[in-house]
């Protein structure tokens, strides 16, 4: 995924733990994804979501309108690592449960035994 490329708007999501459709929270803004392998993973909890939460008032002085972090796991768990991070109001969580919209972005792994 690069800078202009389109997203598909129709997958339903759960964002901060509301299920909606990615046109409901992307479409007709500027924003940031950073897609992680998995919620309260170490490094995920310890340095890649709390750098977007360190650098939420910065990204946004220059023109992100929201930052997003999506994961394929439920809203649940989603929902406990938010609360966990402290990033309310500056990071929202997208819960991927079944990885459909992360299909259909192209940004799947095989991740083995992880």
């Amino acid at each position: 995924v690069s800078v202009g490329d389109s997203i598909p708007l129709d997958i339903p999501v759960f964002i901060d733990g509301e299920e909606k459709k990615s046109k409901d929270v992307l479409e007709g803004k500027t924003v940031a994804i950073c897609a992680i392998p998995g919620a309260l993973t170490p490094t995920c909890s310890n340095k890649h979501v709390p750098s977007f939460i360190d650098k939420a008032d910065e990204l946004k002085q220059k023109g992100i309108d929201d930052i997003y972090v999506i994961a394929v796991n439920d809203p649940f768990v989603m929902k406990a690592f938010a609360e966990k991070l402290g990033g309310e109001g500056k990071v929202k969580m997208i819960a991927d449960g079944n990885a459909e919209f992360t299909k259909a972005i192209g940004l799947t792994k095989d991740t083995g035994n992880f």
